[in-house]
């Protein structure tokens, strides 16, 4: 049942990349103007939103694609309560109110789910058609959520009384999401990890060794949605704008892309893939147009058939036959020296 992350076991090359990559995010403010800060900071609440669905996905097997769904639903509760309702204190609104609801309907979604042992390719579409459901009630309700207009000129996040400015929103958010990465890195390595793995190798088998893993699914569950929630309501204060598309399918498939495109199974491999590709599609899509969006289908078949394992997994598998390699160099080395010395 155990299974160590191949990330973990290149403790020195990992350790390196994952340090350089946390330098280059702390020091962008200092080279890029303020609107490109704003712009990485949904890249982050959107990385955050691959991490929620990585871990049910990489580590239990489970491929939801509706955790846009609670995203959205985070995002749009934040715009009310920010835009009318401005005696709850905004840190409550995005770090409890909003996360409680996504909590409350991934385990409501979650019990029915599991408790009919719905999964596979079943599970998928059953999420995909609760994230559908959410953009069509979002856009027919006008008056309350705008309906396809959405919601516009949401403040940012107050702390104390004193508004984030755009740099504080994006140290925010990348101190949110460094901590849920260190978090669930924390979780991922546990007891409870190693059932979660377990469940994605073999359901029945980890039954048979007495794990409730239906409850084990449903905690699971229920933490990647509150974590959703948290970065649908980062985004609604960092962008200033929630509508529909927040909800829909297209999010949910698309933050899987990320993730298969990072490396599933390795939290960082999310957090790279959506980076890398929400910067791509910045990048890319005001020159190439309308042939971007051909150009990450090619990169995705391209990762899906020379990588299986994504970005972050095929570099792992290169570090370690290098060092493999090295290693073996090293032992026919002392095995001859050990013979000239007979």
């Amino acid at each position: 049942m155990a299974e160590t992350d191949p990330v973990v076991e290149l403790k020195t090359p990992a350790s390196i990349a994952k340090f350089a990559g946390l330098l280059a995010l702390v020091a962008l403010p200092l080279f890029v103007s303020e609107y490109r800060v704003s712009t990485w900071s949904t890249y982050l609440t959107f990385a955050l939103l691959a991490l929620s669905i990585d871990l049910v996905w990489g580590y239990t097997g489970l491929l939801t694609l509706g955790h846009a769904a609670f995203f959205g639903a985070g995002a749009y509760v934040t715009a009310k309560l920010l835009k009318e309702v401005p005696a709850v204190p905004d840190v409550a609104v995005v770090f409890l109110i909003a996360p409680a609801l996504a909590a409350l309907l991934t385990l409501v979604l979650g019990w029915f789910l599991f408790s009919a042992d719905v999964k596979g390719s079943y599970f998928a579409i059953t999420t995909l058609i609760v994230s559908i459901i959410f953009e069509s009630v979002a856009g027919e309700f006008v008056g309350f959520l705008g309906g396809f207009n959405g919601i516009y000129g949401i403040p940012s996040i107050q702390v104390v009384g004193f508004e984030l400015t755009a740099t504080m929103s994006y140290y925010l958010a990348l101190g949110v999401l460094v901590g849920s990465y260190l978090l669930l890195r924390l979780l991922v390595d546990s007891a409870f990890g190693r059932v979660l793995r377990g469940i994605r190798g073999n359901q029945e088998r980890t039954e048979f060794f007495g794990y409730d893993t239906q409850q084990y699914r449903l905690i699971v569950f229920t933490l990647s949605g509150a974590m959703a929630g948290v970065a649908g309501s980062m985004y609604a204060t960092v962008d200033g704008f929630v509508s529909p598309p927040l909800l829909g399918f297209v999010l949910s498939t698309q933050v899987v892309i990320w993730i298969a495109v990072g490396g599933r199974g390795t939290l960082i491999g999310a957090v790279f893939g959506a980076l890398l590709i929400q910067y791509l599609n910045s990048t890319l899509s005001d020159v190439l147009i309308n042939y971007w969006e051909m150009g990450l289908a090619l990169l995705f078949i391209a990762v899906v058939i020379g990588a299986p394992r994504g970005i972050v997994g095929l570099l792992s598998d290169t570090v370690e036959g290098i060092q493999t390699s090295l290693q073996s160099t090293k032992r026919s080395d002392l095995g001859a020296g050990g013979e000239l010395d007979d």
